[in-house]
């Protein structure tokens, strides 16, 4: 570790050539990379066939004139929505149905599972004693004695509504 280093610049020549050999070596590196996932793509499609998340299903369009078209389409059935999905049934004005799930782990690693089963004992299944159950917690606004009701554009309240509470307080 005591020794001296000494390092000895380059010339342009050795420079432009070392530059070019490893140019040389990435583009090899990467022709064997694509060749490796074109192979792995192969494999999974003779595998898979299509995606378990994805089927596709046919869907009638109806035309102006009375004829329907049949309309293949991608659905997901992934567990996930995303925003695009999310606005698009809004802008439909269809009721979008929510499913909360607690205990889903969805992307998980084999190395992860394996610390997890190493560990068994400090993640138990059921709740220890001591602690308090799952539950929801529930939001509300506890208005005081004689409070007036807020009546701004987001907070409006039906006039009838209003009177009642307050004459109930």
């Amino acid at each position: 570790m005591g020794q001296k280093v000494v390092l000895k610049p380059w010339s342009p020549k050795e420079v432009h050539k070392d530059q070019k050999k490893m140019k040389v070596k990435r583009k090899s590196e990467r022709k064997t990379n694509r060749k490796i996932r074109k192979k792995e793509k192969k494999k999974k499609g003779k595998k898979k066939g299509k995606k378990r998340w994805e089927r596709k299903a046919r869907v009638k369009e109806p035309y102006l004139s009375g004829k329907s078209k049949i309309k293949e389409e991608k659905i997901k059935e992934s567990l996930l929505v995303g925003p695009k999905e999310v606005r698009r049934v809004i802008l439909a004005k269809k009721e979008p149905l929510f499913a909360l799930l607690t205990n889903i782990l969805l992307h998980a690693s084999p190395c992860v599972g394996k610390l997890l089963k190493e560990f068994k004992d400090v993640f138990p299944e059921d709740i220890p004693h001591g602690l308090p159950p799952l539950r929801v917690i529930e939001h509300y606004i506890d208005f005081p004695l004689r409070a007036s009701l807020l009546n701004r554009l987001a907070h409006r309240t039906n006039p009838e509504k209003a009177k009642n509470m307050e004459t109930s307080q």
